[in-house]
């Protein structure tokens, strides 16, 4: 079976190799794999010493890892941290985070590639995060003796750890030195293929909540707010802003404004969301975006559009309502970025994969909403009723700061087996 599934990835690599020629993410994935060896060996070369490996497949993994590269970093300032990717979308974002002492591309899962990593590199400790199962490393790590982890775990039924021909990935998973879940469900799920775990919880939380004591005032925004609240919709996909952006229009008062945080920021998503407004009815003139600030008075706009990365989670503690992405596309975005500064939250229907947003549901800190009117409805219900609207906000950010210490618990055994 292992070698079917290294046949699969060699597969896989020339299947991006020739969408590369077309597409500009996996260019982006050919050419940040392109002479890895070397990057890898210069990099050891003026990193010697103790080193701890983080992998993570994309941002929204990494900023599950990062509470606990950060600990690290804080505890064991002597050791070397080495942060990889999988996925263009977070290593192009990440690539220069201060945090490691080196962000790289994942090569390829092949045994050849998955030896010759270990062999340059010799990390005393390696940390996967989540969803991460490339088989021939984590083999290589079992033959080489080194602790591997893997924290934030999620599990669900229907994943091929749990099917009849998953054995090749659940020997993978046996082989971690230990598996941190985010929930009891998930550690039930491996202790019926006879994998030990043990449940921290989901480190987001703590990595939220850290946020949350952070400076976070953004002059631009509070110039463009004036003496008005706002609506925030974030992490948007245009099948979330056609059914967000009349909804809103049609209820938003005169005390507030709009800020939209779309989940990609390219120009032709840019536009798209500009189209979208206008679509929707809002005028041309009171669209701004947030690159535009230096040579338009933001103050006398309605909508302002933010075309950065990394603004989100600190825009969401000036809304009086947050609108999640995602749950109109795709898969809903994250939820925890707003309903630490207990706000209450809006989303739609593609929430199932994600716990966080059913307790926020059952805990009324969150609405569920499944086409245009019962937006409508929602934003009327919270809009005219303060009362409603503090309690939603207050149900959310309790639901945060009831699940922090996951980071605490994972640092604890870091901590012992970085001590060895």
């Amino acid at each position: 079976m292992l070698v079917l599934y290294t046949f699969a990835i060699y597969v896989y690599g020339l299947i991006i190799r020739v969408a590369a020629l077309f597409n500009s993410k996996a260019a982006l994935w050919v050419k940040g794999r392109h002479e890895w060896q070397r990057g890898l060996s210069d990099f050891k070369k003026i990193n010697s010493g103790k080193l701890v490996w983080v992998h993570c497949a994309s941002l929204g993994e990494f900023e599950q890892g990062r509470p606990v590269i950060e600990h690290i970093r804080l505890r064991h300032p002597n050791i070397k941290i080495l942060l990889t990717f999988f996925s263009p979308s977070g290593y192009e974002i990440r690539k220069n985070y201060e945090g490691a002492d080196g962000v790289f591309y994942l090569p390829l899962d092949t045994p050849g590639n998955a030896h010759k990593w270990l062999k340059i590199l010799q990390p005393s400790l390696a940390i996967f995060v989540k969803y991460e199962f490339w088989l021939n490393h984590l083999n290589s790590l079992r033959h080489s003796d080194i602790p591997h982890i893997l924290i934030a775990a999620n599990f669900r039924e229907d994943q091929v750890f749990f099917k009849s021909y998953g054995n090749i990935f659940r020997e993978g998973l046996r082989g971690y030195h230990n598996i941190f879940t985010q929930n009891e469900k998930s550690t039930n799920l491996l202790k019926n293929i006879e994998v030990d775990s043990q449940v921290a919880g989901d480190t987001r939380f703590d990595r939220v909540l850290n946020i949350l004591t952070q400076i976070n005032s953004l002059p631009i925004i509070e110039k463009f707010l004036g003496s008005h609240s706002c609506i925030v919709t974030g992490s948007t996909w245009h099948q979330d802003e056609i059914i967000a952006f009349p909804a809103i229009l049609s209820t938003l008062p005169d005390r507030m404004k709009l800020i939209v945080a779309p989940h990609d920021i390219n120009t032709y998503r840019i536009r798209s969301v500009e189209q979208n407004l206008i679509h929707a009815g809002w005028n041309k003139e009171e669209i701004v975006r947030f690159s535009q600030n230096e040579s338009i008075d933001v103050t006398t706009k309605k909508v302002l559009i933010i075309d950065n990365i990394g603004m989100l989670n600190k825009l969401y503690r000036y809304a009086e309502i947050c609108f999640i992405g995602g749950g109109f596309a795709k898969n809903l975005h994250n939820t925890l970025e707003a309903a630490v500064y207990s706000k209450p939250l809006i989303f739609g229907p593609k929430h199932e994969k994600f716990e966080e947003a059913k307790e926020l549901l059952k805990l009324g800190g969150a609405i569920c909403v499944n086409d245009q009117e019962q937006l409508k409805i929602a934003l009327i219900q919270l809009l005219n009723n303060p009362e409603t609207l503090k309690k939603t906000g207050i149900n959310a950010g309790k639901y945060v700061a009831d699940n922090k210490g996951a980071v605490e618990k994972i640092a604890k055994h870091i901590d012992k087996l970085l001590s060895r």
